[in-house]
């Protein structure tokens, strides 16, 4: 026998081809499907609740006699297909929360049908390939096993960076899922040949949903749009270009002539003033700093998250604002940047940051979140000069949002701000030290408060929420989901049900989604929302839980006691300490402090899950009932919406107390 077909055969490399392959799909759904069901840009935890689920579910059949796995290709064209034929815009009849959405003609679908139908059949994906997991798990032994699927989701998720930071178009990710599915399937050739028709269909529709000369960044699919000549080129001069993300009207770039009003309206305020430095936070494709350049600002700092946004304002915009000598382009999450320069403004500008995706998947987070908060606009004073002056606008969509800003405003500053309003709740806020003296004007007053609203802040940063409680359209899909989880389990386990419940292994995956949830935000916070950020997180978690594996492997760990703990301890720690405190000065001090305290947890976690599992006489049914577990925390993760992200970790040490006395149960139930 080749070496090449020893490795195939090989129950390690198979465990490792299947978790790159869940791993990578999921990652590649997250970035497609929101794309075009634009609202599930904002519900993105949806699909990972429906790949925990589908794991959970698939690892509970590993050992039944039908074999769902060559199911796989069809339903993935199965979810593809819905995406193609719908294109829609889901509707979402609520006041209660903010979405931004297209305005366009297309298909309008009410939230509570579709999303649960996606939610389904992601599930029903990821099932197919779980139970393929669950059967590999259980023919070697648990850890190696368990080491093995680590490994194989780190290279799955550093595959997908890669892609994203090639830029890499769809087709490619599917045809990458396709070919990692096919070496499983190398003995099977009526099966494989099957799978590869399935595929191609698949490809094909994928192809045809992709607008040509799109550009995927590593947060959007964009394309550019002539709106003076419609059937002019991307890449050709034009006078007026409009870019959009996910399928919505994001950007325009026109000439200073044509630019609205209102990003004139600060030097218009202060026509004597001399701006020598200015920060443009979400400058984009280069608008916003196009009319500072006109109006004689003498050095520009642009801030922007996308690097693929701000090229094409280099290669589109008719007036070419990046070419400009004043002005210095810097890619990077518009937060961290106010927390690591020491610099100070005359101007800073929130330019129309607005996203239309969540910063990642593990939370509720928008791009934009962290930008606006108390501690931010608090920070933003920090960098002005003596004689500063901070403005913000945008399309805010709802009087009340308005009001909203305008209150954090005044927390942050110690004064009311001033304020524009237009058509279409079109709003600008300026305030700062040099509107101290500043009178009502046509276009400008100071702003009244009429209603109470919270403030949003760094453990509450949910700036399009109006109250702090959980909208309605949230508690639907979160009982219709869980209706869906229940019937399910109910179907596949029958009888059984929740007899032989592994409730310590489910309760360790319900906590631990939380401390990892709650690890990502702070790191966002930390470091940035930026993607490159998040999947370093994600890589460093996932090491933390190869090294409690190689711990397992290395030592006889008898007593559990000193590491439950330390977690718990340590957890408490984490909870007293404020995040503020690790805001060090030097980047690298930083970094090392932050992985140390915030992964200490999630090393803990995994040393007493991989000593558990080690001795486990079902690994496939307790790898199930830990994912499920984390299926169930994820659903938890709402709870932030009332209590705060901070929280979550006193909602993380139940479970883990909940977990516990499953594990000494289990201890007794082995010495009896």
């Amino acid at each position: 026998m080749s070496i090449l077909k020893r490795l195939f055969k090989s129950y390690k490399f198979q465990i490792f081809i299947t978790s790159s392959l869940i791993l990578y799909l999921e990652l590649a759904l997250i970035r497609f499907i929101p794309a075009y069901v634009r609202y599930l840009g904002y519900f993105t935890n949806i699909i990972l609740l429906g790949v925990f689920l589908g794991i959970g579910l698939g690892c509970l059949l590993a050992k039944k006699r039908l074999n769902f796995f060559i199911l796989f290709a069809p339903l993935l064209l199965l979810l593809i297909l819905l995406v193609t034929y719908f294109k829609f815009e889901i509707g979402i009849s609520t006041l209660q929360v903010i979405y931004f959405k297209s305005n366009t003609e297309d298909q309008i679908v009410e939230s509570f049908v579709m999303l649960p139908s996606i939610f389904l059949v992601i599930t029903l994906i990821f099932i197919t390939l779980a139970q393929k997991l669950g059967q590999l798990l259980s023919r070697i032994s648990p850890l190696i096993a368990y080491k093995f699927d680590i490994i194989g989701s780190i290279f799955g998720i550093l595959l997908f960076s890669l892609s994203s930071i090639l830029k890499l178009p769809p087709i490619i990710w599917f045809a990458t899922c396709g070919g990692l599915f096919l070496l499983l399937l190398l003995n099977r050739k009526i099966a494989a040949i099957f799978s590869v028709i399935i595929l191609l269909i698949s490809f094909w529709f994928v192809l045809k949903l992709d607008r040509p000369g799109s550009i995927w960044s590593p947060y959007y699919q964009i394309y550019s749009y002539s709106v003076s000549n419609p059937l002019r080129e991307a890449g050709k001069i034009d006078n007026h270009w409009r870019l959009y993300v996910n399928n919505i009207s994001h950007q325009e770039m026109t000439q200073y002539e044509q630019a609205a009003q209102f990003y004139k309206l600060v030097y218009e305020t202060f026509p004597q003033a001399q701006f020598k430095q200015a920060l443009i936070v979400g400058a984009g494709s280069g608008q916003d700093v196009n009319v500072a350049i006109k109006n004689n600002v003498q050095k520009i700092t642009a801030v922007e998250i996308d690097p693929v946004i701000a090229n094409m304002g280099r290669k589109l915009h008719p007036d070419n604002p990046y070419a400009d000598k004043k002005v210095q382009v810097v890619i990077n999450d518009a937060r961290s940047f106010l927390e690591n320069t020491d610099k100070k403004y005359d101007l800073v500008i929130f330019a129309l940051p607005d996203s239309a995706v969540l910063a990642t998947s593990m939370s509720n987070l928008r791009l934009e979140s962290y930008l606006f908060t108390a501690e931010a606009f608090s920070q933003v004073k920090k960098h002005l000069s003596e004689n500063g002056t901070f403005v913000l606008y945008n399309y805010y969509r709802t009087p009340w949002l308005i009001d909203k800003i305008a209150l954090m405003l005044q927390t942050s500053f110690g004064q009311k701000p001033f304020i524009s309003r237009y058509e279409d709740n079109l709003a600008v806020f300026i305030t700062g030290p040099k509107t101290v003296n500043l009178k009502n004007s046509a276009k400008l007053s100071l702003w009244q408060q009429t209603e109470k609203l919270p403030v949003a802040t760094d453990n509450w940063p949910f700036l399009y929420l109006q109250d702090i409680f959980i909208p309605n359209i949230y508690l639907k899909t979160l009982i219709i989901i869980s209706s869906i989880a229940l019937g399910l389990y109910v179907l596949i386990e029958r009888k059984k049900s929740f007899v032989g419940f592994s409730g310590d292994f489910f309760f360790l995956g319900a906590a631990f989604l939380l401390i990892e949830t709650k690890s990502v935000v702070n790191f966002n916070l930390l470091f940035g929302s930026t993607w490159f950020v998040n999947s370093l997180v994600f890589v460093g978690m996932l090491l933390s839980v190869l090294i409690a594996i190689w711990i397992n492997q290395k030592y006889t760990i008898k007593n559990l006691a000193w590491p439950s703990f330390l977690l718990l301890v340590i957890l408490g720690l984490n909870y007293l300490i404020p995040l503020e405190k690790f805001l060090l000065p030097n980047f690298w001090i930083r970094y090392i402090v932050s992985i140390v305290f915030f992964f200490s947890p999630i090393l803990l976690a995994n040393i007493i899950f991989s000593n558990l599992f080690k001795k486990s006489k079902n690994a496939a049914e307790n790898f199930g009932a830990n994912t499920l577990g984390a299926f169930f925390g994820g659903m938890f993760e709402y709870m932030a919406l009332l209590l705060g992200y901070h929280n979550l970790i006193l909602i993380a040490v139940i479970f883990y107390c909940l977990a516990f006395i499953f594990v000494l149960k289990r201890l007794k139930a082995s010495y009896a």
